[in-house]
């Protein structure tokens, strides 16, 4: 806006120091009051407080007030799909290293809990790690769908005032920018498109841990889990449930569900009643949040895991 002409440098540079303020502060000595009704107001009222309302009065000028919490949220989940896509990595770190260490492992595979053919440990191990790296390349694609920047964009039609859309991306560090106005206005198409991706790494997560229970059962014994991954029995202290693996399976669950959730807000959501989507992003937050949980159980329990290779 100090580019186009539209703010004073002066203003602008005070409104930037007390943004820094705010921020050194943390969002916990951010007052809320819901009367204000959204982010933005908030956030004006804490800037008017450090500076005053001549100064504060351009905080929100050529924008949308919904757009600050939008973008905040595009952004935020940009960096948490980046996050989700480091910790699947780490799980495939983990399985690489079991089938180089299992290449000549055999084990009996099963099919309908019926012994069929045997294969390796190696063999097995190295079929999840190709699911992993595929589900990885599934975020990345979601990652760069965040590239696209929803700044400027206004509330349902664009402002008059010359925005440089691509500057604002630029800053944004992000490549281009949502071309139509009604479109990228509270659009929640790439959220969702998150959850689906993490819905299928979270169902690889969860077959994988069904094959895990198998193996550990007592009947065959052929993996084992450290102490710190299994649980006792209050009436049967010697038993070794791999309880982590309840845990996993959960949380697995947990993505599955923030995902037709979500679905079902953007289906059945007119978008002239915008407030339909409003859960969304919170949704997928606590979507990804559930899948990097279940690949830190995951990435720790086979880092512990010991398989019996003559009994196998």
């Amino acid at each position: 806006l100090v580019d186009q002409g539209i703010v004073p440098r002066p203003r602008a540079r005070k409104m930037a120091g007390a943004f820094l303020e705010i921020l050194k502060r943390g969002v916990d000595a951010l007052e809320i009051d819901p009367g204000l009704e959204d982010l933005q107001p908030n956030v004006e009222k804490a800037v008017i407080a450090l500076i005053g309302p001549d100064d504060a009065g351009d905080v929100g000028i050529a924008r949308a007030r919904a757009e600050f919490s939008h973008v905040a949220a595009h952004l935020a989940l940009r960096e948490e799909t980046l996050a989700t896509i480091v910790e699947q990595l780490r799980v495939n770190r983990q399985l690489l290293d079991l089938a180089s260490r299992h290449v000549e492992t055999i084990v009996p595979y099963y099919t309908q809990h019926m012994r069929a053919e045997p294969i390796t440990f190696g063999y097995y191990f190295s079929s999840f790690s190709e699911a992993f790296v595929q589900n990885a390349l599934r975020m990345r694609d979601t990652y760069l769908r965040f590239s696209r920047s929803p700044a400027g964009v206004g509330h349902i039609v664009p402002t008059p005032l010359p925005l440089d859309r691509k500057r604002i991306a630029e800053m944004m560090d992000l490549d281009e920018v949502v071309d139509h106005s009604l479109y990228a206005y509270l659009n929640s198409d790439v959220f969702v498109d998150a959850l689906g991706t993490a819905s299928i790494s979270a169902a690889t997560v969860s077959r994988l841990c069904l094959d895990f229970w198998w193996w550990a059962s007592n009947e065959l014994e052929i993996i084992r889990f450290g102490d710190a991954w299994c649980g006792g029995s209050f009436i049967m202290p010697h038993k070794r449930n791999p309880s982590w693996l309840k845990a996993l399976r959960f949380a697995a669950m947990a993505v599955k569900a923030r995902h037709s959730e979500a679905q079902d807000l953007w289906m059945h959501g007119t978008p002239m009643f915008l407030v339909g989507s409003l859960p969304i992003p919170g949704l997928t937050h606590e979507g990804l949040k559930s899948l990097r949980y279940c690949c830190e159980l995951l990435a720790g329990a086979l880092a512990d895991l010991s398989i019996d290779v003559n009994r196998a």
